[in-house]
């Protein structure tokens, strides 16, 4: 029997948080959880800002697809919730980022044949505390909190992002019936 892994992401430009569990007969265990960073390159002549986004893109999909890898799930079925952005930037740029990283990350887990679901970020709030006004420092409090055993990165910036794709996970445990089919198959 394959094992079953499934992955939480909480997809963004310049950070996207990834956190990874393993399921054994309905339980969770968590394995490991990252934060994958990308920068705006230094300005540079002929360097055109489409260029610099692409070479971003290309490391964080490059990136997770190691991180998997190395963390076996490969090896295994894999099972994918990804929270996406809102659309709560207000300039176009940042739309534009939302929307390259959400459609790279899409095109990726489909290719690698990944079931994936989506949620929003009110949905990880609901599901980790239980209101959909919660703030990043209470989600990441309670997840702390709840999983003490854990070797989460002390700094906030890489915490808040993997603490989000545990959010993610812990919503389809609660309310979908994908998940359901997926961890009693």
């Amino acid at each position: 029997m394959l094992e079953k892994y499934l992955i939480g992401i909480d997809a963004g430009f310049t950070h996207t948080g990834v956190s990874i569990f393993k399921s054994n007969k309905g339980k969770l265990n968590y394995l490991n959880g990252d934060t994958f960073i990308t920068e705006k390159r230094e300005k540079k002549h002929q360097v055109r800002i489409a260029d610099d986004d692409a070479d971003r893109i290309m490391k964080l999909i490059l990136d997770l697809d190691k991180f998997l890898s190395d963390n076996g799930c490969y090896d295994g079925e894999i099972y994918c919730v990804i929270e996406l952005p809102s659309a709560g930037a207000q300039g176009a740029r940042a739309l534009r980022a939302m929307a390259l990283i959400t459609g790279a990350i899409v095109t990726f887990v489909t290719l690698k044949n990944i079931a994936v679901e989506y949620v929003t970020p009110n949905d990880v709030k609901i599901a980790v505390t239980g209101k959909k006004t919660a703030s990043k420092d209470e989600i990441m409090n309670r997840i702390r909190k709840a999983m003490s055993n854990a070797n989460f990165p002390k700094t906030k910036d890489k915490f808040e992002h993997i603490a989000d794709s545990i959010g993610a996970i812990l919503h389809v445990r609660k309310y979908s019936q994908l998940y359901k089919i997926f961890v009693n198959k």
